[in-house]
């Protein structure tokens, strides 16, 4: 937790004493902040190694920019959010997150993960592509694309850390993220071998 909280102190001032840094002037200064001070946790071009962070390599911008202004306005405010990402967003510009969102979106998709469970990978498969008998809303794939690419404000889902996708589905089943009230509707009946099932599915596209 201390290196957590260390590391958005550090964000914090690295925002607030750089304007050029966190405020970039102009689409080149925003993609080489991408680049290099984003790069730290999510990738030079989007595809994020630890779980801990998501990949944003291909993610849609529309989704993307969203979510960076509901961080910089602390609408976004689990626990994660508050100690990752409320420093670095703080001091971001809309159009700064508009130019962000485009590079990141015009990155190529890192291929999906190995399968390690089978059985769990194909009960996700299913749950994914058919409409809940529980609950008034449509499958996974309605808005999330057949291949979970996503679409307009619908995020990419496709070959995400299945740590992160693990955790976001519990938040929002927590409803301790917000959401759109179909995504709460699809998530709040799920069991947690459900949602660990839709991960590893998810991770492996």
């Amino acid at each position: 937790m201390k290196s957590k909280k260390l590391m958005l102190i550090v964000a914090a001032g690295l925002c607030g004493i750089t304007s050029g840094v966190c405020a970039a002037d102009g689409p080149g200064k925003a993609e080489k902040l991408a680049m290099s001070f984003c790069g730290e946790c999510h990738g030079r071009n989007g595809d994020a190694i630890s779980p801990q962070f998501p990949k944003l390599a291909g993610q849609r911008s529309k989704f993307l920019e969203t979510q960076m202004k509901t961080l910089r306005d602390h609408v976004r405010s689990n626990e994660d959010a508050q100690d990752y990402m409320w420093g670095p967003a703080h001091s971001l510009d809309d159009e700064t997150i508009t130019a962000i969102a485009k590079y990141y979106s015009r990155q190529k998709p890192s291929p999906g993960g190995v399968v390690e469970y089978p059985a769990l990978a194909a009960k996700g498969k299913q749950l994914y592509e058919f409409k809940p008998t529980n609950a008034d809303v449509g499958s996974c794939a309605d808005c999330h694309g057949q291949d979970a690419e996503g679409g307009g404000n619908e995020p990419r889902l496709a070959g995400q850390h299945r740590h992160y996708l693990v955790k976001q589905l519990n938040l929002v089943h927590a409803s301790k993220r917000s959401v759109p009230d179909k995504m709460n509707a699809a998530v709040r009946n799920l069991s947690p071998e459900e949602i660990e099932a839709l991960a590893e599915y998810l991770q492996s596209k």
